[in-house]
């Protein structure tokens, strides 16, 4: 949680939707006010199309962190067997689910 609090935020995954990533980001903004409330965040969820995806320009964690001089990537921790194109979100009224994908 240190990092957390010094400024540091996760990178996206490689083919995170833009949409996704921008919500992410307004999630995390520095000020509490700024930040969308639970209902709005479940609802842009829902709309999601998870068709475009971040450029590699855009992945940069700038938009997110722009205090962070090192970016901050829980995944290297993990143990990188799932893929995170290997599953989607299903959002419902009351939780959101990691499902595996259709293939």
């Amino acid at each position: 949680m240190p990092e957390v609090l010094r400024g540091y935020r996760e990178q996206p995954a490689v083919g995170t939707p833009k949409d996704y990533f921008d919500l992410y980001a307004e999630c995390w903004d520095d000020e509490p006010s700024r930040r969308p409330i639970v209902e709005h965040v479940i609802k842009r969820l829902m709309d999601l199309k998870f068709q475009p995806v971040l450029s590699k320009e855009e992945m940069s964690a700038e938009k997110i962190d722009e205090k962070s001089t090192e970016p901050f990537d829980s995944r290297s921790s993990s143990n990188g067997n799932m893929n995170s194109l290997d599953s989607k979100i299903q959002v419902t009224d009351e939780n959101l689910y990691l499902l595996p994908l259709e293939t």
